[in-house]
């Protein structure tokens, strides 16, 4: 009896030893299955984080394509009108056949500058008046000297290929200044300045264009220009913003001026140096988006990158907590068992 009663004692003893260890394996596996518990809330926040990033990313690459798109179009847009202006320009289109003839044989014909059109650079603001200031000596061919101008005149007479006015610089004489006795006149409202003065152009062929723009006055308008003639007794001619022209002796020109083309050299000149400035603005404009673009990418590849990472992480959380599930149910029961048998013992 005694032994049985040390035997039962031993068994109690040992079961109570691996209750006590079960009990340990299930607080280990319940401490697990929190930690996993929290660290499925994580993976989830990531995850709405980073579906919302992507969706983000994915609106302003979007975006960007668009904005892309309409420089890219822009960018076409533009480059066909400059190089058509361009073309027009290198076929000498809208001059003369005379000019055209002895700028095509430059090479041929040395002392030859260019025409007046090709030689001076004109603000927006001032085109129509300076155009109609200059009329058809736009054309005018500007020489070297007079060697050439005679040199460029045979060929043309030699060869039946037109007619052409030139302005050889050693024998141009100074245009005559009829400013001079009417001090004053450069204050007078609406004037604007010397039509020279208002264009930009080499010292080179200064002595033709003050010859034929010195003595012209750029007013804003009609009704300041015609005070203006009044002053200076009708002596020298004045031009209008809108192209519109007092003469000498006030014979007046005006109208409905025809609008500009890119067949006049002048406005085709100026128009391709503004195509020209408005494709220099919108091209980096256009490279600074492409390059975003790529950067918006590259960051969606890298969001994707680790939603696929989280993805595979939940997916091994989700193994492990139903692993440790496994476990912990295994031993609740093991211990349910054990403790069932440890009643019945201590009961005996």
């Amino acid at each position: 009896l005694l032994d049985q009663i040390s035997a039962r004692a031993a068994d109690i003893k040992e079961l109570c030893s691996i209750i006590e260890t079960l009990k340990e394996e299930i607080n280990r596996n319940e401490n697990i299955l929190q930690e996993l518990k929290g660290k499925r809330q994580e993976i989830q926040l990531s995850m709405d984080e980073l579906e919302q990033d992507q969706v983000r990313l994915e609106e302003k690459i979007v975006r960007l394509g668009e904005d892309e798109q309409g420089l890219k179009e822009q960018i076409f847009s533009l480059n066909s009108r400059l190089k058509l202006l361009e073309e027009q320009e290198a076929a000498l289109t809208g001059y003369y056949r005379g000019v055209k003839e002895v700028m095509q044989t430059t090479p041929s014909i040395k002392g030859i500058i260019g025409p007046v059109g090709d030689l001076i650079s004109v603000e927006d603001k001032y085109l129509q008046a300076i155009e109609s200031a200059l009329g058809n000596a736009v054309q005018y061919l500007v020489a070297d000297d007079e060697k050439a101008a005679s040199r460029a005149i045979g060929f043309l007479k030699d060869n039946h290929r037109g007619w052409a006015t030139f302005l050889p610089l050693d024998i141009l004489s100074k245009a005559a200044n009829p400013f001079e006795r009417y001090p004053g006149w450069e204050k007078l409202e609406g004037v604007l300045g010397r039509a020279s003065d208002l264009i930009t152009f080499d010292d080179k062929v200064k002595k033709a264009i003050d010859y034929l723009l010195s003595g012209v006055i750029i007013c804003i308008d009609l009704q300041t220009a015609s005070k203006a003639a009044h002053y200076m007794r009708h002596s020298c001619r004045i031009v209008t913003l809108d192209g519109e022209i007092i003469n000498p002796g006030g014979v007046m020109k005006g109208g409905s001026m025809p609008k500009r083309s890119a067949g006049m050299p002048l406005g085709r000149k100026r128009e391709i140096e503004l195509l020209k400035k408005e494709i220099d603005l919108i091209k980096p404009r256009y490279d600074q988006i492409i390059y975003t673009i790529k950067q918006q990418k590259t960051l969606m590849e890298e969001a994707k990158h680790r939603f696929n990472t989280i993805i595979a992480e939940r997916k091994t959380t989700e193994e492990h907590f139903s692993s440790e599930s496994q476990k912990l149910t295994r031993n609740q029961s093991n211990l349910d068992n054990l403790v069932a048998n440890l009643e019945s013992l201590q009961d005996v």
